[in-house]
């Protein structure tokens, strides 16, 4: 990627993220315009939290550290997510890629990782999924669709309509 490109990816509830996020990383699939061949990814998503949590139910321990200094399977949701993110901010990654941001975070939690996410944004691209209009990060630039096994561009009126349709 060039200059810190800053994508959305919306996908339509039937859609799986995790295949999307797999196709990405494998080179099956592409973003117009976006090359992210060879790139090392930070992966914030459900499915990177469940390999931790699985982690810690075979060895005790996921080298996830938190806060409270709990175990990650007592923490709540949100609190997984900031221990998750926390854990990303200190890796070697070309570019971030977000998977349902704020889903189960509170509004402290939310302005806490918008606050993280926009200082990553000034020196990593970031590359988000979204389901809903108003979970995008405001500096996002472009905005992609995923349905059906492809991205396609499109221009941001089109939120309006998936607005309404998610209504």
């Amino acid at each position: 990627m060039t200059s810190f490109s800053h994508i959305a990816i919306y996908l339509p509830h039937q859609e799986s993220s995790n295949e999307l996020i797999q196709s990405l990383l494998e080179g099956k699939l592409t973003i117009p315009g976006v090359d992210i061949t060879d790139k090392k990814a930070a992966i914030f998503s459900a499915g990177i939290l469940d390999g931790f949590l699985k982690e810690e139910f075979l060895h005790g321990q996921t080298g996830l550290n938190n806060e409270y200094h709990r175990p990650l399977h007592s923490l709540s949701s949100g609190e997984q997510k900031k221990a998750l993110l926390n854990h990303l901010l200190f890796g070697k990654a070309d570019f971030f890629l977000l998977d349902e941001l704020y889903d189960h975070v509170d509004l402290q939690g939310q302005g806490m990782i918008l606050a993280a996410m926009k200082m990553i944004a000034e020196s990593k691209s970031v590359i988000q999924l979204v389901r809903r209009h108003k979970d995008i990060l405001p500096f996002i630039q472009s905005f992609h669709w995923y349905q059906d096994g492809s991205i396609q561009s499109f221009e941001t009126a089109h939120w309006n309509f998936l607005d309404a349709a998610n209504k």
